[in-house]
């Protein structure tokens, strides 16, 4: 993957993305908006697609949401999938 949230580029985003999202938003506001982006497309592929995401996918989907996560700052990050899923409620 090109320009990841540890490139130059990927960094600027980041910076963009705090500005944009740097008022009164809650730490759990972010954590279940991080969530949302790494749990639905999984449940949307396992309803509407036409195959279910390989386990190497669904770990790429939360690596690169929580690379982003930590990059954004937020706090209690879920350490795996598994554990954030359950925080959700899935």
């Amino acid at each position: 993957m090109t320009d990841s949230v540890h490139s130059e580029r990927g960094q600027h985003m980041v910076s963009h993305l705090n500005w944009i999202h740097s008022h009164s938003i809650t730490n759990g506001d972010y954590l279940y908006t991080l969530a949302l982006f790494i749990i639905e497309p999984d449940r949307w592929m396992n309803s509407f697609g036409y195959r279910k995401l390989k386990s190497s996918e669904q770990y790429a989907l939360y690596r690169e949401f929580k690379d982003l996560g930590e990059a954004m700052n937020i706090k209690d990050m879920k350490a795996s999938a598994w554990i954030l899923k359950n925080w959700w409620g899935v």
